[in-house]
Order: structure tokens, then sequence, then C-alpha cells
């Protein structure tokens, strides 16, 4: 008798780290439209939420339909009965990537200085490389990607901008 419950013990287990292990696939990055999002199991008791710079129309069907209707960072649940805690979290970034320069507003002449792109925030925005100008052309300048450094040999107001 105690080997049966140690048995049944052992499968509760082992059930509670396969619902644990939950994974759900889909782009990461939502332009506008709409995307669909599946998750690895969906048992019976199992729905979807999303956050508010997204509207769906059915939480319990796998795959799960949200359309865009916001910009920013956003997020797609999968929750288990009504716990009302998520069992896993998709990350997900809606629209234009947000980016922002950080570096010096003077320097010296003949001065190498750095600028550096910045997301806005942790989620993937999807951003793949970056376009760098300074005007008017500065007498050195390398692009590393997310950063540029560059010299300025002479007094001037420079515009310094990124397209990511």
């Amino acid at each position: 008798m105690q080997t049966k419950i140690f048995f049944i013990m052992l499968l509760g287990l082992f059930i509670s780290s396969v619902m644990s292990a939950q994974s759900i696939s889909g782009s990461d990055i939502l332009c506008s439209g709409t995307y669909s999002f599946t998750a690895s199991s969906f048992p019976s008791g199992y729905y979807w939420g999303a956050t508010s710079n997204l509207s769906w129309s059915s939480s319990t069907t796998n795959p799960f339909y949200v359309t865009v209707n916001g910009s920013g960072a956003g997020s797609i649940f999968l929750y288990s009965g009504s716990s009302g805690n998520p069992i896993t979290t998709k990350n997900v970034w809606i629209g234009t990537p947000s980016i922002y320069i950080s570096g010096p507003s003077s320097t010296s002449v003949n001065y190498t200085v750095y600028f550096y792109a910045n997301q806005t925030s942790s989620y993937n925005m999807g951003i793949t490389g970056y376009q760098w100008q300074i005007q008017p052309t500065p007498s050195y300048f390398y692009n590393g990607g997310s950063y540029v450094s560059a010299e300025f040999s002479s007094v001037n107001t420079y515009r310094v901008s990124v397209r990511a």
C-alpha cells in the first residue's frame, strides 16, 4: 500500500512539472494586424490573456489569435484554472521600435566621442541594424552598429540621428 502511495506522489510531481514547462510559440514582434500564438499543450481548464494593447475574441482556443490595437511592450499569458496567475508568459514588442541616443551634448575639437542607440524597453524589438547620420559630416566617423564614434575638427553645431 505504501508503494502505491509513493508512486501516486511521484506521478503528481511529474504532472506538475509538465504543467510548469509550458511554452508559447508565436512572433516576438507584432506590427499590425492579427497574429496567432500556440501553447505547447492546452488541456481542459487552460485559458489565454494578453495586455491591453492587444485584443482577442476567444480565450479558450488553441491557437490564440490577437489583433494589434496599440504599441509598445506587450505580453501573452497562459493560465491554468482560475488561480489568476499565469503559468507562462510570452513578451512581445508591438509596433515601431523605440530608441533614444545617449552621448555628450558638447565636446572639444579633435576629441573622440561616442553616441549610443538605446532601446526604451528590455523587450525584443526586432532591431537588426542601425543607420547613423551626423550632419555636417565629422572629420572622423566610425559606425559600430548600436554606437558610433566621431571626431569634429571645427567648432560647429552638429546633428546626430539614428534609424533602427
